[in-house]
């Protein structure tokens, strides 16, 4: 399993609003997520990277307002992977830590699949400093 972490600052509502609304997901994470923000609802997403085409499709398995959101992923050629996004509010900050599991650690051409960069434009999201997607 890996993790990573970040602090954003912002409130954990602010952050929270970022992680489950579909409009902001499609804005710092891929513009074609699909979200239903609930337990037990659908999650999913295409990305690539290099000529590599890939299809996520998933579940929101675990869902604790402003705490947690844990997801199952399973890929188009069916790996499977879980993230979870979990939220500690401190004083002027959040610190969000994803904890990520499955899927091989590197892509065919041995580029790390999660490098730590995927929550830097969710902070720039929140922050509203820097480019967003």
């Amino acid at each position: 399993m890996e993790t990573i972490e970040i602090e954003i600052e912002g409130p954990v509502d602010r952050v929270w609003e970022a992680l489950t609304s579909q409009e902001a997901l499609r804005d710092w994470f891929n513009p074609t997520t699909e979200i239903e923000p609930r337990q037990g609802g659908h999650f999913r997403f295409e990305g690539t990277r290099g000529e590599h085409v890939f299809l996520f499709d998933g579940t929101v398995e675990e869902l604790t307002p402003s705490q947690r959101m844990r997801i199952s992923l399973r890929s188009a050629n069916g790996e499977m992977a879980t993230l979870a996004f979990n939220l500690r509010p401190g004083t002027d900050f959040t610190t969000v830590e994803l904890q990520h599991d499955g899927f091989d650690e590197q892509t065919e051409d041995d580029v790390p699949f999660w490098d730590g960069d995927e929550l830097i434009p969710l902070r720039e999201h929140v922050t509203g400093i820097g480019p967003t997607h």
